[in-house]
């Protein structure tokens, strides 16, 4: 199995509309690309303040070349690219292929918070990223419970202080915030 791995192109200045992005693939595309021996990843970095890596995100990619913009999926489909970068990840050349020894934050759909689906268990590297599309609901909470009592660690993703985002708070142990989301007075 071969596993691509390359940064994520910056979006910085980059403005889309409903009509730029593509429709989403449906679970047969998705099922027929699983099947293929190949695997993409996105790979993009998460810096501390200084600069240095302290991990990365990855994301799911397709091996078709128009940009997908999965906050348009259906839950079956996240679902689906959840488990696609878990399997691409954790099988075949490994984590270590993909990430080295630092911290992988992979984003978690709403079903692998609530639902008792396969997560690789290396707490020590993977980290739990829930996105701002999961409202953390009761049964969001518990799940989220579940997986740090098995020494998970907890990310919230692009945190803007929603409400939702706020109920997760006792819970993270990294609060992602993006720069472009901070509003600077004089810069």
């Amino acid at each position: 199995m071969t596993t691509d791995v390359y940064a994520l192109p910056s979006l910085a200045g980059n403005t889309y509309t409903n009509q730029d992005l593509p429709t989403p693939p449906s679970q047969r595309t998705c099922d027929r690309f699983l099947r293929n021996d190949r695997m993409l990843l996105g790979r993009q970095g998460i810096f501390t303040g200084s600069g240095d890596v302290f991990g990365y995100e990855l994301f799911f990619r397709s091996p078709h070349p128009a940009p997908l913009h999965v906050d348009h999926w259906t839950q079956d489909q996240q679902d689906h690219a959840t488990a696609h970068v878990l399997h691409a990840t954790f099988a075949g050349p490994g984590v270590a292929s993909v990430a080295g020894d630092r911290r992988i934050f992979v984003n978690f759909t709403r079903s692998y918070l609530v639902d008792d689906l396969a997560v690789p268990y290396l707490p020590e590297q993977l980290v739990v990223e829930i996105v701002e599309s999961v409202v953390a609901d009761s049964a969001v909470i518990a799940g989220v419970r579940r997986l740090r009592e098995r020494g998970f660690r907890i990310a919230i993703d692009d945190f803007v202080g929603l409400a939702s985002q706020r109920r997760l708070l006792p819970f993270a142990d990294y609060v992602k915030i993006d720069v472009r989301d901070l509003d600077v007075e004089g810069q």
